[in-house]
């Protein structure tokens, strides 16, 4: 009882007699405080309302690159023991983008020493990660082997859809092309969650030649007007900005590149490395981002043989 004594004592807790009189004293203030509170109710129903549409600008960083199996910025080669993403993962690491779009990923393939790149990936960095395998060689054997693009993020990623895009069959009318310039090409649609909103982002690569690209992006554009609320395309394109066919995206997406006023010569990614050529990478928003500035990573390491392509955008809508 001493202990209980003391803790009310200096708790400061009111007496049995002061606890009656506050009851008497509630008794006259509690009609005077139901009308205050009926009263504020408009005004509190008000501000709930406007704490639950009002968003802030959500940043986001984010990244397309082609990183070539690992194979780097060298000649084309199928050594396992020359292969290696650490210094792709290290770029990536380095730039830190919520989210990263990565084209020419392996999965199981003997020629890459049968590593399962995308999840190596999301391992090395603590992403999350999904895979679209544009083909699929199949081996007979317990594994199948695969080639594609992936999305590696570190938000949630809800359930993905694999869209083939157009294979064009050149065997007849251009008997010289060789056979990847009727590789299949695929889109990666991944829905996020990030901030407590939902973005669609999309994965692809795109063919070799100007007639399929066109048909590509056809199917590009008619997939993404199906997809509600914003949206990011990244990718390699293997496509200039000046080619007519870009213009078809410009009704659903921004080029992050244009909007933050990156010059032509700046704006080149292929090859990789200090001195690239062309500008066939690109990072596409939909209306609902702001873009504060995008530019390309020149990559003296040569990681791989393109330069990945940056931006840093605030969701507003």
């Amino acid at each position: 009882m001493a202990v209980g004594k003391d803790l009310n004592q200096r708790a400061n807790l009111p007496t049995v007699p002061g606890l009656l009189a506050m009851k008497r004293m509630n008794r006259t203030r509690f009609p005077l405080l139901c009308a205050g509170l009926v009263a504020l109710l408009p005004g509190l129903f008000l501000v709930s309302c406007a704490s639950r549409t009002a968003r802030d600008p959500l940043p986001l960083k984010v990244m397309t690159y082609n990183i070539r199996i690992g194979i780097g910025g060298g000649e084309w080669h199928t050594d396992p023991q020359r292969i290696t993403l650490e210094p792709v993962a290290r770029l990536i690491e380095e730039y830190a983008p919520a989210i990263v779009g990565l084209q020419e990923v392996d999965q199981f393939r003997r020629r890459s020493g049968g590593m399962n790149q995308p999840a190596w990936m999301a391992d090395r960095l603590g992403m999350n990660v999904a895979f679209a395998p544009a083909y699929t060689v199949f081996t007979g054997g317990p594994t199948d082997e695969h080639y594609g693009v992936a999305l590696l993020t570190r938000a949630p990623i809800l359930p993905t859809q694999r869209v083939p895009l157009y294979k064009p069959d050149y065997r007849q009318s251009h008997p010289e092309y060789p056979d990847y310039y009727s590789e299949q090409r695929v889109l990666l649609v991944a829905p996020v969650k990030i901030g407590g909103r939902q973005i669609h982002v999309l994965v692809t690569h795109l063919g070799l030649t100007s007639d399929q690209r066109e048909r590509q992006v056809r199917e590009i554009v008619a997939t993404a007007a199906r997809l509600p609320g914003p949206k990011i395309l990244l990718g390699d394109f293997n496509a200039g900005p000046d080619e007519p066919v870009l213009r078809e995206l410009l009704g659903l997406f921004q080029d992050a590149l244009t909007v933050a006023g990156v010059a032509r010569e700046a704006r080149k990614s292929y090859p990789g490395g200090l001195q690239p050529q062309e500008a066939i990478d690109y990072i596409f928003v939909s209306p609902e981002f702001r873009v504060r500035g995008a530019r390309v990573l020149r990559d003296a390491t040569l990681a791989s043989d393109h330069n990945p392509v940056v931006a840093e955008l605030e969701l507003v809508d």
